[in-house]
Formats: C-alpha cells, structure tokens, sequence
C-alpha cells in the first residue's frame, strides 16, 4: 500500500520538493522518498514470496505422503477433470448426437464459476497471479525510477 500512495503523491512531493532552493538538499530528500518506496515495495514482495515459499513446503510435504487421504488433490482434480470434460466435451456431443436422431435432450448444466475458482485455487494460480502482479509492480518502478 505504501508505494502506491507514494505513486498517487508523486506530483504533490514534486510540488513540494520544488520549494527546496538547495540541489543537494532536494537530491537528498529525493534520495528518502525513494529509499521508502523500494522498502514499502520489497516488504510486500517479500512476503509474497515467503508465502508461496510455505506453500510449497505443504505442497511438498503433502505429496511424499502415503496416506491415501492426503491426496486429496488428486481426487478433487479428477472430480474437476470430469467436470469441464462434460461440460466442454460430453454435453455438447450427446446433445448434438440427440438432435441428429430426432430426439432432442436438454441435459443438466453445470455451475462453472464455482468450479474455476477452486480449479484455480488447487493449482495455486490465484497465488502465482498475485506475486507476478508484485514483481511487475516493482519492475515497473525500477525502470519508470
């Protein structure tokens, strides 16, 4: 949050630097704001990574596991698997297939949103979406700084 506030302030502390007659003074405390910047930005991006980093410690441990229930992924992927197979694939055939031989189905439709986000959260892609967002963030800055 704090370098964002610093990015949305940045035409005011322009402003307010422009009052500092002394070019080293003005240097230095441009030095400050973005010494506080960086830190704000590698704090957050740090702790993105720490997280991901635990996560991977569970993912890890989890699967050198050999009790059956502690693949629950495993499971729960093959359910998700399924799912879009019917939805994307099976659905749409038998339906089609129905139609040619003059009896027309209506088959049940499932509830994809729901299912992409726990595909999506199972595969720790919401996650790795955020932590790219950071580290672009701070690309960003370095190379607009």
């Amino acid at each position: 949050m704090f370098p964002d506030i610093l990015g949305f302030a940045k035409p005011i502390i322009d402003r307010l630097l422009a009052f500092i007659p002394d070019p080293q003074q003005k240097a230095a405390a441009k030095l400050q704001l973005f010494e506080a910047q960086q830190a704000g930005e590698f704090k957050a991006l740090d702790a993105q990574v720490a997280l991901a980093g635990q996560q991977t410690a569970i993912d890890q441990a989890e699967a050198s596991s050999t009790d059956p229930m502690q693949h629950w992924r495993g499971g729960l992927g093959w359910v998700c698997a399924f799912a879009y197979g019917y939805s994307f694939v099976l659905q749409p055939l038998i339906q089609a297939g129905a139609a040619i031989a003059g009896h027309p189905v209506q088959l049940p439709h499932l509830e994809l949103g729901q299912l992409r986000e726990l595909t999506f959260g199972m595969l720790g892609l919401l996650g790795g979406m955020h932590v790219t967002e950071h580290v672009s963030r701070c690309v960003r800055a370095r190379r607009d700084g």
